[in-house]
């Protein structure tokens, strides 16, 4: 009997040291090759990030942008990390941690530089809708018939509108708006967004259709940017967006068949229900529908957060990112401040994903 318990017991650890012998076999390298890590260059790394990460808050102190602000928190607390760990004598998990420090930092520069370009572009419209809205006004002179004096009206609210959405840095909408300013003026002394000022979609065979298509490519890459910013849960917005993909679809049948006046009022009214989806997101959201995105919010980060290894540093952080925009919106719901807590919600489901996506775990 005693024979028979000192196999089983020979047995079981020849079997745990099976187990545990691999895993001393892989941490051995990585102690040497730490061991082997010369300090004085993993500083530099560090000193190199610190740089990256100054420059980056520069820019942003310039031109604020929520996901290039939310990069480069998540690489300062990485970079402190990357410190810490290289205080306490641990050079290898501070190289790493530097390098996703940079990363982070470097993204946010690239995310701010965007936005400037987005920014004159919006500028620009802006500038161009006032010139024609200008020259429109010296076209109809002092007497403009009923129907000119409707479109210089709209035209001037609808460049009155792309100021002030100038003025709040949302610049597509801006830009869509200045484009609508521009084309109405164009109409008003002949009829068309075609060639010169306000010429009719015409201008030769099929010229015409040829900026009426490119018009259309704009307006469809507004909708996919529209589409992938608007939650689902808003009801009269997607109903918007769904008109305006029809629209766009017609305007685009319209144009295979050689139809271009029809295809370029299709295409414009896209825009316009496209750009009133995105004005859209600027209301004060249904105390429901914060809640629900609260709540759904909640439920995702429940579902997803235990799957997340433990090893994976980046993903964690960007969980516990997550968790802080989710606590703050239950703050806001709490005191009523519904805007800014469906946009912490929005906030807090979208870093949730990324950790996600980080942990190698899709949406």
């Amino acid at each position: 009997m005693n024979r028979s318990r000192q196999r089983q017991r020979l047995v079981r650890l020849l079997l745990y040291a099976g187990a545990v012998w691999p895993l001393f076999a892989c941490i051995g390298p990585s102690r040497a090759l730490a061991q082997r890590m010369d300090p004085g260059m993993v500083q530099m790394e560090l000193e190199r990030t610190d740089e990256v990460i100054r420059r980056a808050t520069d820019l942003l102190s310039r031109a604020a942008n929520p996901m290039a602000l939310e990069a480069l928190a998540f690489a300062r607390v990485r970079q402190e990390q990357a410190w810490n760990q290289f205080r306490q004598g641990n050079p290898l998990i501070a190289l790493q941690s530097t390098r996703a420090a940079r990363d982070a930092a470097e993204r946010a520069i690239r995310m701010a530089q965007q936005q400037g370009d987005l920014e004159q572009i919006a500028r620009r419209m802006v500038e161009d809708a006032g010139r024609a809205l200008e020259n429109a006004r010296a076209c109809v002179g002092d007497a403009p018939s009923e129907q000119q004096r409707r479109l210089l009206d709209l035209a001037h609210q609808q460049l009155a509108q792309a100021r002030e959405n100038l003025q709040a840095m949302r610049w597509q909408v801006a830009s869509g708006l200045a484009r609508q300013a521009l084309d109405t003026a164009r109409l008003i002394c002949g009829g068309g967004p075609g060639s010169g000022p306000g010429g009719p979609p015409g201008g030769g065979p099929g010229g015409g259709c040829a900026r009426v298509a490119e018009m259309a490519e704009n307006v469809t890459r507004l909708y996919d940017r529209a589409a992938q910013d608007i939650p689902a849960d808003n009801a009269p917005a997607r109903r918007l967006l769904d008109e305006s993909r029809d629209l766009l679809e017609r305007g685009r049948e319209s144009l295979r068949e050689g139809r271009c006046e029809p295809a370029f009022a299709q295409v414009r009214q896209a825009r316009d229900f496209i750009l009133r989806a995105m004005r859209s997101q600027d209301a004060e959201p249904d105390a429901g529908v914060v809640d629900r995105a609260i709540e759904e919010t909640a439920q995702y980060l429940d579902s997803m957060a235990p799957g997340i290894p433990s090893d994976n540093a980046a993903a964690h952080a960007l969980l516990d990112n997550a968790m802080r925009h989710l606590q703050r919106a239950r703050e806001l719901r709490a005191g009523g401040s519904l805007r800014a807590a469906f946009a912490e919600a929005r906030v807090a489901r979208n870093l949730a994903w990324r950790a996600a996506r980080v942990a190698g775990r899709g949406l």
